[in-house]
């Protein structure tokens, strides 16, 4: 007959062991109150009214937050699309290719930066029109210290900075946030693919996904550890 038994394991080996059980589940824990948060969000009376009856906006583009229900926004105003800012390199399905960025403006004349997309094409030609963007509103956290230096003169951005970038092309009256496009209406000939959201911004199921994982992972470590104490006697 077989027989399980354990031998003790050291002091030292527990503790980490324990610790680390203990670090995961609070990481699973902290996306789990997220996801709730977010989820309960979502589904409070103002943001459900919100979702059923969203508004276009068409002025005061300097003075746009994010939307802490995380549902789409519509502007409508002049894309200037022939100030296009090309910020990379990013990539989309292992191609390497650009976030265009261009300044849509407001009936007022105040101006936000808007996301059009990525593009393997660093500068296509696009033409100024009248267009309603949909999409998400984000305060963006600016370049990292890992992203080079920018090269405005050469047209060379790495990293998105709404202070430079207004001050380079004389953007007057700008918002702090952007807008990441997910339609253009019309649509520019060019296509674009609409750029995802930075994992800054996640959604309440992204949260929900990251805690299975964290949580999977706690329970990994628990059964790798007991396996290693574990001797099978017969």
């Amino acid at each position: 007959m077989t027989h399980l038994h354990f031998k003790r394991p050291p002091l030292i080996a527990s503790v980490l062991a324990l610790s680390g059980c203990a670090v995961l589940c609070g990481l699973g824990t902290w996306q789990m109150q997220k996801y709730i948060a977010k989820t309960g969000l979502r589904n409070s009376p103002s943001c459900i009214d919100a979702r059923v009856q969203p508004s276009e906006v068409s002025n005061g583009y300097n003075k746009l937050l994010p939307d802490p229900c995380g549902f789409l926004q519509v502007l409508s105003g002049t894309l200037h699309a022939q100030t296009l800012i090309p910020i990379g390199p990013r990539t989309n399905k292992g191609d390497i290719g650009y976030h265009l960025y261009a300044p849509l403006k407001a009936e007022d004349g105040t101006q936000i930066l808007v996301n059009l997309g990525w593009s393997p094409d660093k500068a296509p030609t696009l033409s100024n029109f009248a267009a309603i963007i949909e999409g998400h509103i984000i305060t963006p956290s600016g370049p990292n210290s890992f992203t080079p230096e920018n090269k405005p003169e050469t047209q060379e951005w790495y990293g998105l900075s709404v202070a430079e970038i207004s001050a380079h092309y004389g953007l007057e009256n700008i918002s702090d946030a952007v807008i990441f496009a997910q339609n253009i209406n019309p649509a520019p000939q060019t296509p674009l693919v609409p750029a995802e959201l930075s994992r800054s911004y996640l959604t309440p199921e992204m949260h929900l996904q990251y805690a299975a994982f964290w949580y999977f992972m706690a329970l990994a470590l628990s059964i790798i550890f007991i396996l290693r104490f574990m001797i099978i006697r017969k």
